[in-house]
């Protein structure tokens, strides 16, 4: 039997235009430790349209600065993977890694690149309600949070041109 949804429930939209997802970047306050954590964190996300979980399990030494690379390790399907991360994306990386996160790391998680203010590796959950603050607090209604923004990475590239099986292997999928 079909169950329908319920009606007080909106159903998530499928991507956030170029100029939503701009607002959605700029909305972290910079000028504090965690804001400018959660701008490298949002930057990551939307330069290489990561799973959440691939996010919150970067090391340090998976990012490579000079050939602009993310390695993800043990992506979905047990597959690793590089995958392009943006200049822009790189210098707010930088930024937090420099000034923000050697006062966050601790000796139980040394090598993990995101954290929180107590040295631990960031919650799924939290990270899901963090994105998801950062889309309202940027006033965009759109309902979703990290796959929202893996939807939007996909579209605005390949309404850019990329080509579909580019995009597919960035963006981890076995098929396309």
């Amino acid at each position: 039997d079909m169950t329908m949804p319920r009606p007080d429930r909106r159903l998530p939209e499928a991507t956030l235009s170029a100029v939503e997802m701009a607002a959605v970047l700029s909305a972290p306050l910079v000028s504090k430790p965690l804001g400018l954590r959660d701008r490298a964190v949002l930057e990551v996300f939307y330069s290489c349209g990561l799973r959440r979980n691939e996010l919150i399990e970067l090391a340090c030494r998976d990012i490579d600065y000079s050939r602009g690379t993310v390695f993800v390790r043990c992506g979905k399907g047990a597959k690793d993977r590089y995958v392009p991360i943006g200049e822009r994306a790189l210098f707010w990386l930088r930024l937090y890694s420099e000034l923000v996160r050697p006062h966050f790391v601790t000796e139980r998680f040394p090598n993990h690149l995101f954290l929180s203010s107590v040295g631990t590796p960031l919650c799924p959950d939290w990270v899901s309600r963090s994105v998801r603050h950062y889309i309202a607090k940027a006033g965009i209604q759109k309902r979703g949070s990290c796959h929202l923004l893996r939807h939007t990475v996909a579209t605005l590239m390949l309404e850019g041109g990329a080509d579909i099986r580019y995009v597919a292997e960035m963006l981890g999928h076995a098929r396309l």
